[in-house]
């Protein structure tokens, strides 16, 4: 899955303001004014580039939220050059601000599955997509980390990515319903310290 986004600032501008404002409120309740307003666009430049509001949608999910996972957890491993110490790197950079979004409002990607894939086949298969992708990415992390010795040599990276997955969503899911980024960096430190157990 291609994670770049297009080089149009206005049409980065649409997608980074959509994707706040469905993080916030969820697809169905995104205002279209609140994004024009936070842009500073007109209508006619937002149709220009989508002919409506669920193009507008299927294009955040289509390209935004793959550049924002990749940006989070798979570019500090590529960058460090090591498993361990890029997710380390990846959650000690999250900001505060961030971490207090997500313990109020959840994971971005999880919250528009729960409220779009079984109202409609578009955003169901996308997301769906998102979701393989995610963990394929995951996995292709852990097999380059045994191929440089880092994790254990029989560890299945497919399950693990699964695992990782499931762990990461369903922290952040539990810390929305607490309300607490006390509980959402809990749930990081024991993700890091799972992550030791693969350890080579």
């Amino acid at each position: 899955m291609n994670a770049k986004r297009t080089p149009d600032k206005t049409r980065d501008a649409l997608l980074e303001a959509a994707f706040d404002e469905i993080f916030v409120n969820g697809f169905q309740a995104a205002s279209i004014s609140n994004i024009l307003a936070k842009t500073h666009l007109t209508k006619g430049a937002l149709y220009h580039h989508f002919k409506n509001k669920k193009a507008l949608g299927y294009a955040v999910v289509d390209e935004w939220i793959p550049q924002h996972i990749d940006n989070a957890f798979f570019r500090p491993v590529r960058d460090e050059g090591d498993f361990f110490k890029g997710y380390e790197r990846a959650f000690g950079e999250c900001p505060v601000e961030k971490r207090e979004m997500l313990a109020k409002y959840g994971s971005p990607v999880f919250k528009l599955a729960q409220e779009m894939s079984h109202l409609d086949d578009g955003f169901k298969v996308r997301l769906e997509k998102i979701m393989k992708w995610w963990r394929d990415s995951i996995a292709e992390t852990i097999r380059t980390a045994q191929s440089k010795g880092q994790i254990k040599a029989d560890i299945n990276a497919d399950d693990q990515a699964f695992v990782l997955q499931s762990f990461l969503l369903g922290g952040v899911s539990l810390t929305m319903v607490a309300q607490s980024p006390e509980m959402l960096k809990n749930a990081t430190n024991l993700f890091l310290e799972y992550l030791e157990t693969l350890r080579a």
